[in-house]
């Protein structure tokens, strides 16, 4: 009795020493949308491996510390990824607004599309206000 106590008492305090991996992929998803998960999806490609490791009582083993290493590197390098991706997204949204400032300020007659589909011109103070958005969302998305 007093056997099987104790080995399940050890059990009980060798769990928590577990480490659980999963792989991380990214895939772009269909508005072209970066996105990251732990299930591979058609066309996703493998990131890096994600590790968990809850060793008990605080414990700074070789093998944990080796394990978080390990683990710090692997986070690193996908929040570089990451980093990297937002920037991309940023540089192409940026290049987006300031395509549509520049379009707005070089034509003369700027119009909407009506609800018939043909176009409805903008009057002068119509225009103005277009621009004056065109110009503030490329500095919001430009960082200007």
């Amino acid at each position: 009795m007093t056997t099987t106590r104790t080995l399940l008492m050890l059990l009980a305090l060798g769990l928590p020493l577990s480490t659980q991996a999963a792989d991380i992929y990214r895939y772009k998803d269909a508005a072209g949308n970066w996105q990251y998960s732990d299930q591979p999806m058609p066309g996703a490609q493998r990131v890096g491996p994600l590790v968990r490791s809850t060793p008990a009582n605080g414990s700074t083993d070789k093998a944990a510390a080796q394990t978080a290493g390990s683990t710090a590197a692997a986070t690193d390098k996908i929040s570089q990824r990451v980093q990297q991706d937002v920037a991309k997204v940023r540089a192409e949204h940026c290049k987006k607004a300031t395509e549509a400032y520049e379009q707005s300020i070089s034509t003369a007659r700027l119009y909407k599309p009506g609800a018939n589909g043909e176009p409805e011109y903008l009057d002068a103070d119509q225009i103005d206000a277009y621009r004056a958005a065109a110009h503030t969302e490329m500095d919001k998305l430009c960082g200007k």
